[in-house]
């Protein structure tokens, strides 16, 4: 006779049924029964977070009690198939990291040690630099020994200016103007300190006179001082 195709359902251990020809039915093991169902169901990973997946794939390989060392976690994951989908779970858990403060990482994220050793903290810290004042930086950033506060501080030339605490004053031009006395003539220029007042010219208007004609005019200091011009101070 041809075999039997009726048919039929069969209760699975999982405690869901199947639908089988009865022929395949007689002489199927109720195991490999068991891997055929697609139902899905919920169930826990070893990550702790649950999913749901065809039954089959919870039901593939019996669990051993222990624990699933490739995540860390402490339930059981001797199923190859949930252990993987485990270490892609994506679900943000907020948890410590190892500097003490908290950050939010997909839960696979947390599983891989190198990854959450190495992952930079980006909570805002107050850090004393040498100088005793604080720097507000990530917590994985490195602290910056140039401090940027700005102080008042005394330069070489006795003048105050005010620049970041790093700064040194020896290396720092004074830009004080001084009204200082030229030394060709007397007058007072103005330059920046530091500046030799003879290496300016002297805008003062002096009356002077022409040599050719004799006429009086008004001429800048500095002019008397170039003879190819012909201009001779009045007295």
């Amino acid at each position: 006779l041809p075999p039997c195709r009726e048919e039929v359902t069969i209760d699975l251990k999982c405690g869901h049924k199947i639908g089988k020809p009865c022929c395949e039915a007689a002489l199927s093991d109720e195991t490999l029964l068991v891997q055929e169902c697609k139902v899905l169901a919920r169930g826990t990973l070893a990550c702790g977070h649950q999913r749901e997946l065809p039954c089959f794939q919870w039901m593939s390989a019996p669990l051993s009690g222990t624990s699933c060392t490739r995540h860390g976690a402490k339930s059981t994951c001797a199923n190859p198939t949930v252990c993987e989908l485990a270490s892609s779970c994506t679900l943000q858990v907020k948890d410590e990291l190892p500097c003490g403060h908290s950050a939010s990482l997909a839960c696979n994220q947390w599983a891989d040690r190198n990854f959450v050793s190495a992952y930079p903290c980006t909570t805002l810290v107050d850090r004393t630099l040498p100088c005793g004042h604080t720097q507000r930086k990530k917590c994985s950033d490195v602290a910056d020994q140039k401090c940027m506060q700005v102080v008042e501080k005394v330069l070489k030339c006795g003048h105050k200016r005010r620049m970041p605490c790093s700064q040194s004053p020896e290396e720092t031009m004074c830009t004080e103007i001084l009204s200082v006395p030229h030394p060709n003539c007397g007058h007072f220029v103005s330059v920046t300190c530091g500046t030799d007042p003879g290496t300016v010219s002297c805008s003062e208007l002096v009356p002077a006179s022409r040599q050719k004609c004799g006429h009086p005019v008004l001429a800048n200091c500095w002019l008397l001082q170039k003879p190819e011009l012909g201009l001779v101070r009045r007295k």
